[in-house]
């Protein structure tokens, strides 16, 4: 998908307090002092970076960490703007910059956590390590978890990201995988609405899914493999008839159980 690493490497450096002047050396400081002060003045400007950047317009206003339309994307945006498309591509860099607004909350207690269980070690690498080294250190402490966390943001968000860009195209025909994965009902009724109207249009739609009410409700043929091979092509409405059941998921699971006994 488009671009998922900008959120978590982003959110990195942009919540990673800047540590450009000590005011102090550390031979003037002992190990205790400076590792807490260290702790304190990161946990001060973590704390800070939070505030900003996790709210509306903390990354889409700001110049310095605002998320740019992915480099896939410039041949065919400068393209769509002179069509007049400009309007939907400034709602595509409005979607990535807001999924990593809504991402920053969720980011605090592993910022704090991560300076709160700082060593000694930690504290001199970051001092001594360059204007880097703070990103570094976070990076390490809380990627893991970070990648976990917002995992189901950055799904929900790219995928639309991804569809928008796939639908601004104006192709005749689309080949989606999943199209519905990892959505809110309000963007699954949006893009069904959409693929809906594609299709009154006259284009053409090829996608997969395990949602058969997806496929029960936007498809004119359907196809089931199973174990590698096609057991069924045909209309929603043909497979329902032969199988004798009012709904396409217990006419599926019928269709696959009766497969399997004959083989």
């Amino acid at each position: 998908m488009i671009r998922r690493q900008f959120t978590l490497s982003g959110l990195v450096a942009a919540l990673a307090p800047q540590h450009r002047c000590w005011a102090l050396g550390l031979r003037d400081l002992s190990d205790a002092e400076a590792s807490k002060g260290l702790t304190t003045a990161l946990e001060t400007g973590a704390l800070c970076a939070v505030g900003q950047l996790g709210r509306t317009d903390g990354f889409l206003a700001n110049p310095a960490v605002r998320i740019p339309l992915p480099a896939q994307l410039d041949g065919a945006a400068k393209l769509l703007r002179t069509l007049g498309q400009g309007k939907q591509l400034d709602e595509l860099v409005t979607t990535m910059n807001r999924a990593a607004e809504s991402a920053v909350p969720m980011a605090k207690d592993m910022i704090v956590g991560a300076i709160k269980s700082m060593t000694v070690s930690d504290a001199k690498k970051i001092l001594t390590g360059g204007e880097t080294s703070a990103t570094q250190f976070f990076a390490e402490k809380t990627r893991s978890a970070l990648t976990l966390k917002f995992l189901p943001v950055i799904t929900q968000s790219t995928q639309k990201l991804g569809l928008a860009a796939c639908f601004l195209s104006r192709k005749e025909l689309f080949v989606l995988d999943e199209p519905m994965s990892g959505l809110d009902p309000s963007a699954r009724v949006h893009v069904k609405n959409l693929l809906q109207r594609l299709k009154n249009d006259g284009k053409s739609l090829v996608f997969t899914s395990h949602s058969l009410a997806d496929i029960d409700e936007i498809c004119d043929h359907m196809v089931v493999l199973h174990c590698g091979s096609v057991v069924y092509s045909g209309s929603p409405g043909m497979l329902l008839e032969r199988q004798g059941e009012p709904s396409l998921e217990r006419a599926f699971l019928k269709c696959i159980e009766s497969n399997v006994h004959d083989r």
